[in-house]
């Protein structure tokens, strides 16, 4: 619309079949797992809509099958602005013609407007709002960000939500972040506070926990001996999660140091002493982590990682030991040509039991990139999963007619 607004518009989007998740261990869990939106509508401009939180206020994933979306980003001046607005007909798909809910669709409008104060430091508001049928849900929130020194930042959330269900009357909850950081050549520290009460609900983000009041503090040193050893230092984090009748739900205490080596090279080891309540049950983990990267080569990048201790088994709930690794690799064999493998291996045993398996799961995966013209380009992912024991091909054609048009042919 103009060089700084960018409007988006789509009809009867399909994107399930030119991209895949991410690998992540789904066994285990205790809270839900987040998968990153990968829809190219969605994602073109939603940086606007991200603020960095305990709840994700903006998680497009939630419009599951949209006839058609429109939205505006871009920048006014000193005001940043997002406007996004898609119905969604995921939730009238029912069997049942009697069904109030038959053929029905949800509507999603969300807007965010942020202002820029100074440098790094800005204020802004944002408005979701989810409407089907007599139910709905809203968010309405204020955050800002200061830049007090060159090497001191603060940041505030405050967050409210109004929700209503179908069957349900309506509840209103809030969510509340402060914090404070300083990041200078020899010391880092930080200290941050949030709650998320037990009511906050929303049907257009994601929130990992509710009823959790928790402070975060962290604080480290860096050495910098500038030779083969560029620089080198210990990190100590402490953290008490509390829920809204003030019983302790975590204790997190944590140890951790870093070390950066010429070449982007780099190493890294942690100890986390842990206190978790499960089902009314305190359970205290020992958990160490070791891992490291070296990036010293632009045709080969290689990362590893490995973590092994204490590990609560959440259908006991006992107390069970992990061993878990990941590999990941890039390889640039030629200026066309790039591969990227990553290999991801979590297995838990109860000792209880003599070392008995609880679980093994092994996620193996491969991107596969080829650019066969400066115009076409082709991309293959395949994955194997032993948790469900599938094996995955995901092909995508690419046609570049210029920087704004690009044409998909996918399986």
């Amino acid at each position: 619309m103009t060089s700084d607004l960018t409007a988006d518009f789509t009809l009867n989007p399909d994107f399930s079949q030119i991209e895949s998740d991410r690998p992540q261990i789904e066994v285990n869990q205790r809270f839900p797992l987040f998968f990153s939106e990968l829809r190219p509508f969605f994602v073109e401009g939603a940086e606007i809509f991200n603020i960095q939180a305990p709840v994700t206020f903006v998680h497009t994933r939630t419009i599951v099958d949209p006839d058609y979306g429109a939205k505006m980003t871009g920048q006014l001046g000193a005001f940043s602005l997002g406007v996004l607005s898609a119905n969604d007909i995921a939730p009238g798909k029912v069997d049942d013609p009697s069904d109030l809910a038959f053929d029905q669709s949800a509507q999603t409008w969300i807007g965010r407007i942020r202002y820029d104060l100074y440098a790094e430091s800005n204020v802004g508001v944002i408005l979701t709002d989810r409407e089907f049928l007599n139910s709905y849900s809203r968010v309405f929130g204020a955050d800002g960000n200061f830049r007090l020194s060159p090497t001191i930042a603060t940041d505030f959330r405050a967050v409210r939500s109004s929700f209503k269900d179908l069957d349900v009357a309506q509840v209103g909850g809030h969510m509340l972040q402060a914090g404070i950081r300083q990041s200078s050549r020899f010391w880092t520290w930080g200290l941050t506070g949030y709650e998320i009460s037990p009511e906050f609900e929303t049907e257009v983000g994601f929130v990992r926990r509710r009823d959790t009041r928790r402070v975060e503090s962290n604080v480290g040193h860096r050495f910098w001996p500038e030779t083969w050893l560029i620089d080198w230092g210990p990190q100590l984090t402490y953290a008490r999660t509390y829920d809204f009748d003030d019983t302790l739900q975590d204790e997190n205490l944590g140890t951790r140091v870093n070390f950066s080596f010429a070449r982007n090279i780099s190493f890294n080891a942690r100890f986390d002493r842990d206190l978790e309540r499960f089902e009314d049950i305190e359970f205290t983990q020992n958990r160490f982590a070791v891992g490291g990267s070296v990036n010293a080569n632009r045709r080969y990048q290689f990362g590893a990682n490995v973590h092994f201790g204490d590990q609560i088994f959440f259908d006991g709930p006992f107390m069970g030991e992990e061993f878990s690794w990941n590999v990941n690799s890039t390889f640039r064999p030629l200026d066309r040509l790039q591969e990227t493998l990553r290999f991801d291996h979590s297995r838990l045993t109860d000792p209880a039991a003599g070392g008995a398996e609880l679980f093994d799961i092994k996620i193996i995966r491969s991107q596969n990139y080829l650019q066969l013209t400066n115009r076409l380009g082709l991309r293959n992912i395949t994955e194997w999963n032993t948790e469900d024991e599938t094996f995955d091909l995901n092909f995508l054609f690419n046609y570049r007619v210029n920087a704004g048009t690009a044409f998909f042919v996918g399986y």
